[in-house]
């Protein structure tokens, strides 16, 4: 049997991470005036910034594309979607780990984007979404 050493920080930096992320789910529904209860969870999000655009990818393994629904408002990229459950009766799930159903995910970003140059794709569970600076 192998010692495992316990590290505190590690805990702290999840909650840390964690409480970000409800926090920005808090101020983009503050700044739009809706509070809408049913979003229960949020993807995972990596946003990289080069000199002329921003680079969005979304972890969202299972979610049909049909179900995905992007907005841009006030520099905010607003992404929101179903993550459908096992729902064939022939079929019983033994362990469902993933989150399932609704989701929602605000992005503020720093500079105005060109609306008409936007563009998506849908790879091994990974949306990537590019948007130009104006």
């Amino acid at each position: 049997m192998s010692i495992t050493r316990w590290d505190p920080l590690h805990n702290l930096v999840f909650l840390h991470d964690r409480m970000n992320l409800f926090y920005e789910e808090l101020q983009a529904r503050d700044r739009s005036g809706a509070w809408d209860y049913t979003h229960s969870w949020q993807p995972a999000v990596d946003i990289i910034a080069c000199s002329k655009c921003y680079t969005v990818d979304i972890s969202l393994p299972g979610v049909a594309v049909g179900s995905i629904t992007l907005e841009i408002n006030d520099n905010t990229l607003y992404v929101s979607g179903k993550r459908n459950s096992c729902s064939n009766a022939a079929l019983t799930c033994l362990r469902l780990e993933r989150e399932q159903g609704d989701f929602f995910r605000a992005i503020e970003l720093e500079r105005p984007i060109c609306e008409q140059s936007i563009s998506t794709e849908h790879l091994d569970g990974i949306l990537r979404i590019v948007l130009q600076h104006k």
